[in-house]
This record gives C-alpha cells, sequence and structure tokens, in this order.
C-alpha cells in the first residue's frame, strides 16, 4: 500500500542505499518495479549523501517528485544537505527514512537515534507511518496520508517531505503475493482567475521591464516571451532564468552596470519579476539605486525578495498572471523596447575590451575542444 500510494501520486524513482532495517520496503520496490509498474525506476547508492543529490537531481531535471530509502539510525542524517537544497530549490524529495520500532527507542539499541521529524523546518511535513500496526484501517490511512504528503510536496512552492517507518523484524517480506488495489487520489488543480489590483494596473502604462530571475520550471517561459514579444516589453534574463535568446531578452545586464552603460538607457518605470532571487547582485543593487518599483510575482517566490524592493507580491502562479496582463494590459510603445535591444552590440563591445573580465574568460572557453575535464571554482566563478 505505501509504495503503490507513491506511485499513484507520480512517484516513479527511488534511490536506495542498503542496510538491513530497509530489506522489506526496498525487496517490495524491487518486486513492484519488476512485476507490477515496470516504469518504476530503482537506482542503488552505496553512500546516502550522494543518493540524496542523486534523487536531487532527477527531482530537479524531470520536475517530478523522487523517493530515497535509507536504512536507520546515523545514514538517514546523511540525508540532510540534499534535503537543505531541496528546501531553497522548492524540489520534492521524498526521503523515506526505515527507523527502529518503538520498543527500542532511547534504551542504547545500535543504529537508533530519535528520526522523527530529523530535518526540522527544512522539510513541508514530516510524518510516521506505522506500517505493521493490526488496526483494520492500516490500509486505508497509508492510502490517503501518503498520497496526501506526496501531493503536499509537489504542490508550489515544492518542497521535500519525510515519511518515517518504524519496522519490527522479522525484515524478510513474503513475496510473490497479490498487490492490492489502490485507489489514485484525484487532486483538482484550479487556475485562479486573476483580477489585477486597480492601482498597480495604471503603472503597467509605459516603461516596464520584465525580469527573468532562476527559474525551477520552463512552464512559463514561452507564454514569458509571447506577452513580451506582443506588449514591446525588454526581458532581463538572469544567466539562470531558462530563457532562450529571443528579441526581446536583454543579456548580460551585468557588463552594462558594471561599465556604467546603462546609464545611457531608459530607467524602467516598472520591474515584473518571475523566478528567485537573481544570481547577479548588480542587478538587485541598480534596482534599488533607481527606486524601480518591483512586482514579485510566483506562488514560489512571493515574500523572497532580500532586497526589500517589491512594492507588490502577487502569490498567483506565473501563468495566471501572463494571462491577465496580457488581456487588460494595453501594449507599450516600442521605442522602450528598441532603446534596450541596442545594449547587445555595447555588452559584445564591453567584453571584447576586457578579455581577462569574468564573461571574458568564460567566453574562450568555446575554444576547448570537445570532452574537455573542466573543473570551476566555487562562487562567482561557476555562476558567471
Amino acid at each position: 500500500h505505501f509504495i503503490q500510494s507513491l506511485y499513484a501520486q507520480g512517484v516513479r524513482h527511488v534511490v536506495i542505499s542498503p542496510g538491513s532495517r530497509t530489506t522489506p520496503v526496498a525487496l517490495l520496490w524491487a518486486e513492484f518495479a519488476a512485476t507490477v509498474q515496470t516504469d518504476m525506476q530503482i537506482h542503488m547508492a552505496v553512500d546516502e549523501r550522494d543518493a540524496g543529490f542523486l534523487g536531487l537531481g532527477i527531482a530537479k531535471t524531470q520536475q517530478v517528485p523522487v523517493a530515497l530509502l535509507a536504512t536507520s539510525g546515523t545514514a538517514t542524517v546523511n540525508y540532510a544537505p540534499a534535503i537543505a537544497e531541496a528546501a531553497v530549490s522548492h524540489v520534492p524529495l521524498i526521503a523515506v527514512t526505515t527507523d527502529r520500532p518503538e520498543e527500542l527507542q532511547g534504551i542504547g539499541a545500535p543504529q537508533t537515534l530519535d528520526q522523527q521529524a530529523l530535518f526540522g523546518t527544512h522539510v513541508k511535513r514530516a510524518m510516521t507511518v506505522t506500517m505493521q500496526s493490526t488496526t483494520p484501517d492500516t490500509a486505508e490511512y497509508i492510502d490517503y496520508a501518503v498520497q496526501d504528503a506526496v501531493h503536499l510536496a509537489v504542490q508550489q512552492p515544492a518542497g521535500p517531505i519525510q515519511i518515517n517507518l518504524p519496522l519490527r523484524k522479522p525484515l524478510m517480506p513474503e513475496l510473490d503475493l497479490a498487490w492490492p488495489n489502490v485507489a489514485t487520489v484525484q487532486y483538482a488543480d484550479v487556475e485562479t482567475v486573476l483580477e489585477l489590483p486597480g492601482n498597480l494596473r495604471t503603472q503597467f502604462a509605459a516603461s516596464v521591464m520584465f525580469l527573468a530571475g532562476p527559474a525551477e520550471t520552463t512552464a512559463y517561459q514561452d507564454q514569458l516571451q509571447v506577452v513580451a514579444e506582443r506588449h514591446a516589453i525588454p526581458i532581463v534574463a538572469d544567466v539562470l532564468g531558462q530563457v532562450r535568446p529571443n528579441a526581446n531578452a536583454i543579456m548580460g545586464i551585468d557588463a552594462l552596470i558594471e561599465s556604467g552603460c546603462v546609464k545611457g538607457y531608459p530607467t524602467p518605470s516598472l520591474i515584473v519579476r518571475f523566478g528567485g532571487t537573481p544570481v547577479s547582485a548588480k542587478v538587485l543593487q541598480w534596482i534599488k539605486a533607481e527606486n524601480i518599483p518591483v512586482v514579485q510575482v510566483g506562488k514560489s517566490f512571493v515574500g523572497r525578495d532580500h532586497s526589500r524592493v517589491a512594492r507588490y507580491q502577487l502569490d498567483v502562479t506565473e501563468t495566471a498572471f501572463l494571462t491577465a496582463f496580457d488581456q487588460v494590459v494595453a501594449p507599450q510603445t516600442a521605442d522602450f523596447l528598441e532603446q534596450w535591444q541596442t545594449s547587445r552590440e555595447v555588452v559584445a563591445h564591453t567584453v571584447a575590451r576586457q578579455p581577462l573580465s569574468d564573461v571574458g574568460v568564460v567566453k574562450t572557453m568555446a575554444c576547448l575542444p570537445a570532452e574537455t575535464q573542466l573543473f570551476i571554482a566555487n562562487s562567482m566563478a561557476i555562476r558567471d
């Protein structure tokens, strides 16, 4: 029931680390993948810290919930770095931590520690499921509670959860039994119809700029580009914004700001920011120095503006905002966009004049032979 409930809510990957306490879950999961749902993929990782980041990478790149399975004790704590990354990156990682039963807690049993709420506030929910309960509604509870927990993990803003499983010996499960029917719980994802506040709508008259910060999904990027083109709005594209080069995308604004050339371009009357905090601190400093009002959009990012310049916080999906904006705001004149489009030549010239600048060094990497092993240092180097 536990395994099928995870599957019912979209879990198709599990990263398993070895250990005795995981035996029943691991073997049943293997049987499930081999005979029941062959699209269930099992990944083996000896070290839990590596396992955590493997699961994080799968969840992040495929935008799906991924389960981790660890044995009891200190092994479970090694998920903490990946759980923390999942929390700040809004990734639906599911830490399944097998545990010693209640009668072995706090009396010196090996590989035993308090695993309940192990990851503190870094998880959206921490729950313990007693798998070996004899009460008649245990299976029904597992079907409901586990599916609800996975749904919470993927709900925006997404994030990790922990499911703790105390297991008693004997740990060898019965295999080759009939698998139960688990009904999938349906969660309605109804898009909010957004009514733009009147006092905000009046500020969309002219000189509006979009800022595409780090994005966890490409779900709205095409719509962002379409709306920007229709309304003649430049898009300042963060390096992690997942915005493809296009007629409206302004790349390399760092170089404009650092060289002082940005002063030659018209200051936006309003910036609509999508995504997370921009990688470039210079962009935030420029916005603050020019006192440009900012509208923060996106359920995952409302209230997450450490520069504290966001005047409006719209707790809606990017899709809902862009749809409403497109319907009620008239296109602005092309002059503002056209002036900003000339910045591309300025950026290219600035970089060309400074071949040993950060961006210049990155550009020289195009000369490296294919399959070259490249090590990039921490901090700004990897961001550039």
